[in-house]
């Protein structure tokens, strides 16, 4: 076993976990559907966040050729995948079968702390790109996740109905054709 696949063991297991994570909640949802009032914009993000995990996953496989590891780099790598976990756990209720659960009060409830860890992840891929990838300073990605950073910290701080359903949708749009743009196959 190389320092790639030793490191990525951990990565994978705590990914793993998120995805577990989002379809139990999916799950949970399905059965609990004559008591769980469903709202949309809630299942735009649940779905960005696996989208999210699972291009994690997938973009780590560009650090195979990184010969040395340091305890810094790894828990800087470690922290990606913890903060689509913690998001993973935080976009669900717990449901009780029983208990009546409303998505959109929930939603609204928790956003400002959903939200705000989740401006933590498009700066983890801003140090990422300046560890790991030496990327140069001034990079269209780089514009595409202070944006991102800027829109979840908005998000965090209001309650506007209309500019979470409006930025749920035009922010998962732009990440997808960001995603297609920049985030590659795998090579060997």
């Amino acid at each position: 076993m190389d320092a790639f696949e030793y490191v990525m063991v951990i990565v994978s297991i705590i990914t793993g976990l998120g995805l577990s994570t989002i379809l139990t909640g999916v799950g949970e949802l399905i059965q609990g559907r004559k008591i769980i009032r469903i709202y949309g914009i809630h299942l735009i993000w649940v779905a960005f966040i696996f989208l999210l995990q699972v291009e994690l996953w997938w973009v780590w496989w560009g650090l195979r050729s990184r010969i040395e590891w340091d305890l810094a780099s790894f828990f800087l790598l470690l922290l990606h995948p913890i903060v689509l976990y913690v998001l993973s756990i935080m976009a669900f209720p717990n449901i009780s079968m029983g208990d009546e659960v409303d998505l959109k009060q929930y939603y609204y409830d928790n956003s400002r702390w959903f939200f705000g860890v989740f401006s933590i992840y498009p700066v983890l891929n801003l140090v990422r790109d300046f560890v790991f990838l030496d990327a140069p300073m001034l990079d269209v990605r780089h514009l595409f996740l202070l944006c991102f950073v800027g829109i979840t910290v908005y998000l965090a701080w209001t309650n506007r109905r209309w500019i979470h359903r409006y930025t749920a949708y035009t922010t998962v749009t732009v990440a997808l054709v960001y995603m297609y743009m920049f985030v590659g196959g795998i090579a060997d």
